[in-house]
Order: C-alpha cells, then structure tokens, then sequence
C-alpha cells in the first residue's frame, strides 16, 4: 500500500478486503468496476492523485511492468483496467489468459493498487467512471494515432472528466510478437502458410491492399433477406405431445443475403448501390432499411405475390445452437413485368461504370436467365456467387450465367455442379470452367478454410483461422465479399485467401450478422497473426 495514503483510506480498503473474504493481498487489490469506481470517489475526495492505465496485458511482460512503475510515479495510487475476454480480438486462441488470470497477474504488481475488467471493448467508458487525473499510455501512441482510433477518444474522454494524458515507458514489446514467436499456438498448416507469408510480405504490404480497395465502387443485385434470431430458454418436452417447448426471451434481427454483402462492402470500398427486390405483402421495408450500413445506396424494386424474404432461427439462448428454422419467402420465378423493370434498373447502373458488379443470387425467384444473360455479357468486372439452400431445393445453378470474371462457391455447392461420384474437391473445381466461362474461384470449405483455382493449373489452399465459433452464417458471404474486392485490385491469390479467411474468422466469432466485419476488425486481427 502506498505510504502517501490516508489512514481514512486505508481502513476503508482493508474493512472492503474483509468484506470480500480475502486475506490476500492480491485478491485484495481486484474489484468489479463499480465498487472501484466508489473507491476512487473516496480517494479523491482524501485528495489522492488517480492515474489510470488500460489494456489488454495478455502476456505481461518486461515492457509493461516498465509502463506501470513509471505511472505509478505520476500519482498516488494507480488503477488498472483490462479488456474482458468477450472483446479481445486480436487472433485465433486469444486472449492466451482469461481475464481473472490476467487481473491477478497485474495485481500481484506492487506498482498496481486496484484492477478491474471493463464492460467494453476500449477504456472510454471506465475514464468516464472513473474520471483519472492522469490516463496513461505507451510512449508508442504518442502520436494520438492508431488503427482503430480509440486512443483519441480516450484523450477526449479524459479531458472531459478534466484529467489529462501521459505517455510514458521505455521498453516497447508486444504481447502478440511474444506468444507468436514463443507460444505454438497455431496449426501446422496455419503456421505453414503465415511463415510463407512473413517471408514475402511485410504487414504494411497485407494491410496495404485494404487500402487499394477504399476508391471502389460497387453494384451488388441480389435478393434481400431478414435474419430474426429468436433466443429461447429449452422447457424439455411437452407433456402432451414429443416435442420441445421453449420459453422465449428475446429477438434480434439481422441483415440476410445481399443486404449483409452489401453491408461488408461498404466498409471497405468507397460507393455501394444495392438493386434487389422486396416483397408486396409483409414488405418491411423500414425494417430493411434500418439493417443496412448508411453508406449503402438501395434501389427496391418489387415482387408480387411474395414477402420480403423472413427467414427466424429459433436459437438457444445460452448455448446458441440453433433448434430450428422458418422460412417465409415465394422463391417462384419473378414476372415478365418484373423481370424488365429489373433488368432496366441493372443497364441504368451497368452504364454508370462501376468497378465491381457482385451478384450474390439466392436462387428465390429474382434472378432468372434473361437477366443472368444481362449481368454476364454487360459488367465490366463481375462477382459471382450462387447459392445452394433449404429454400432453392439445390435447384440455383452457375450455369444459368454465360460468364463471369470471379466465382465463389461453398463445397456443397460444388458437389451439386459437378455430380461425378469419386472426385476429390481440387478433380471437381478443375471441371467448373466446362460449365461457365470463367477462369478464377475461391472454394469455401467451413474449418478447412478456402481453396483458390485459376485455370488452368493454379491451385493454393489458405487454411481458416477461425478459433471460437458462435455462428456460422455469413461466413462464405464475408469470403465472397471480401475476395472479390480483392481479386477486383488484382492482389495474389495468397493476400486474397488469408484477409477473407482472416475477415471470416472475424466474423464467425460472433451472433448472426449482426457486427460486420469492418478495417478496424481486419487490421487487428490481421495484425496479431503476423506480428
């Protein structure tokens, strides 16, 4: 305990250490936020000087404990806030130590007088509570300048709670350098293919090519679709008759099929127009409009005689499997009226230029061969993917497009095209070209990761890096966005394999398609793996 403590205060913290049945010192020193933003009131008003530092500190190493004694210098008792394990993202098998693992390694600090784990996933919120006179960070950030932007607004969450920011420290490591180099962490074909990687390209060299695809704009045609995730408590089995009865707790709703593409361009391209088709009975249209990214410009056309397409997951509130799925959608073909009014809204944009024309078709009905001729011969550059599901039959093929200059497709999805029994997935991919003309892919293959082919003899497997698992939809769609942005700006095949996989990763880690995957995600992520 620090001399420069009142004996007011130091009895107070020590009837709290009783009260919290600890007689040690480190447990002593670890709290939830709100009983240490008490404290921290308590210290102020005894006119104690707070100094505040946060992070992660998954590997605490010589370089932090460095930055810690300088801060504690700076004031008379110092807290320390950690990022919880529910928002670190920083790779695969991260954070190495849970968050009480890591509160416990801080507190055994002499330097640290309290810690706890914040409820976000950056410290704005825990300067606001606890309003420091002095936030402290690394002299590296010295500039007010990182990928995700936080640091600046820390600087303005400190200032307004009138304290100010330091920077301090002088041995600068990386928690995330460390465990790569020492920690076997990866799989032998994830450390394979990143050691491959480091030797031919810095990390300014992968993340370079986020940037070379800022400028594009975009045309996405496809149908639309409501994911709703109703979250149920399991009751057990009816008393009456053999089925589950469930006890529901919440909704959520997320954007489906072209919606949550075009949602993922727009983070990363400059200009996203979405032509798709809603229904005229159950059209929901505000709601649709409240799931897209402000960046996205949609055109509505309609399809008569149909809803928007509604697809409800009833969902396992604490496991978040999924029990069960209901479908509400016409997947029959649209009318010739329709049909025309679409294909007049695709040449009205075709003739605007865009960089990239991406056609995810859902195979419902609003895509037929006329306008699959349209999108073939009249892009300029076009991105293919057409889906195989529960609401098609498996009856969406590629073969109702002439061409295309990229296609992404899923394993089942290859399987239904090339229906030769005894083929392995690398003999039935080389078949695709004889079905469409089209010289590049990306095969989607769930935990095997993707699997790139450009014909006639160009094969690379990049493995997935995805660790923790909640949810696998959308996953081949963030792929198919992700990869056509970037075979667009002609990046190698092995940039384009390892920023969609590691985008995708991203992605599954989290509840439906909620939280989009963004640059500031794929900087992070991308970063902890090749450091």
């Amino acid at each position: 305990m620090s001399v420069k403590w009142s004996n007011r205060f130091t009895n107070l913290i020590m009837e709290v250490a009783k009260k919290k049945h600890s007689n040690s010192l480190v447990h002593s020193k670890i709290y939830c936020l709100d009983d240490l933003v008490k404290l921290t009131i308590e210290a102020k008003q005894e006119g104690l000087k707070i100094v505040h530092a946060h992070g992660v500190f998954d590997l605490l190493h010589v370089g932090h404990i460095r930055h810690l004694e300088q801060a504690k210098e700076l004031g008379d008792i110092l807290v320390v806030t950690i990022t919880p394990d529910r928002f670190v993202n920083k790779g695969p098998y991260r954070p190495a130590f849970t968050e009480k693992l890591r509160a416990h390694a801080l507190a055994a600090l002499e330097s640290v007088d309290f810690v706890a784990a914040t409820e976000s996933p950056n410290s704005v919120q825990a300067i606001e509570l606890l309003k420091p006179d002095i936030f402290v960070k690394g002299k590296e950030f010295q500039e007010l300048k990182d990928m995700t932007g936080a640091i600046s607004l820390e600087a303005e969450a400190v200032h307004s709670a009138g304290g100010v920011t330091k920077f301090v420290g002088d041995i600068i490591s990386s928690s995330s350098s460390l465990i790569n180099q020492h920690f076997n962490q990866f799989t032998g074909a994830q450390e394979k293919f990143l050691l491959g990687l480091k030797k031919k390209y810095s990390l300014d060299e992968i993340l370079d090519w986020v940037e070379k695809i800022a400028d594009f704009k975009c045309l996405v045609v496809g149908e639309s679709a409501i994911e709703e995730y109703l979250f149920c408590e399991g009751l057990g089995q009816s008393s009456k008759d053999p089925v589950l009865a469930v006890l529901e707790e919440s909704t959520e709703l997320y954007p489906g099929a072209s919606l949550f593409i075009s949602n993922t361009l727009a983070e990363f391209c400059k200009e996203v127009v979405l032509v798709t088709q809603l229904g005229d009975s159950k059209r929901r249209e505000d709601t649709v409009q409240k799931q897209l990214n402000s960046k996205v410009n949609p055109i509505y056309l309609t399809k008569s005689k149909s809803p928007t397409i509604y697809k409800r997951h009833i969902v396992d509130g604490y496991t978040g499997n999924k029990l069960f799925e209901i479908y509400d959608l016409n997947a029959a073909n649209c009318s010739t009226d329709e049909t025309n009014r679409l294909n007049t809204e695709v040449t009205r944009q075709l003739n605007r230029k865009p960089d990239l024309v991406v056609v995810s078709d859902h195979g419902h009905g609003m895509i037929n061969n006329l306008s699959a001729g349209l999108l073939s011969f009249n892009s300029p550059f076009l991105a293919l993917s057409t889906q195989c599901n529960a609401g098609n039959k498996e009856c969406n093929s590629i073969t109702k497009y002439m061409r295309a200059d990229y296609l992404c497709i899923s394993g089942h999805e290859l399987h239904q095209e090339v229906k030769v029994n005894g083929l392995s997935e690398k003999e039935r991919l080389n078949k695709i070209p004889r079905l469409i003309d089209c010289l590049n892919y990306t095969l989607t293959r769930g935990t095997q990761g993707t699997l790139h082919y450009q014909a006639p003899n160009v094969m690379l497997e990049v493995p997935s890096f995805a660790h923790r698992v909640l949810d696998r939809i959308g996953a081949g769609d963030i792929v198919f966005a992700i990869s056509s942005l970037l075979f667009r700006a002609k990046a190698p095949w092995d940039i384009i394999g390892f920023l969609s996989n590691a985008a995708a990763a991203v992605h599954v880690s989290y509840l439906g398609n909620k939280n989009s995957i963004d640059r500031i995600k794929l900087d992070r992520f991308v970063t902890s793996l090749i450091k």
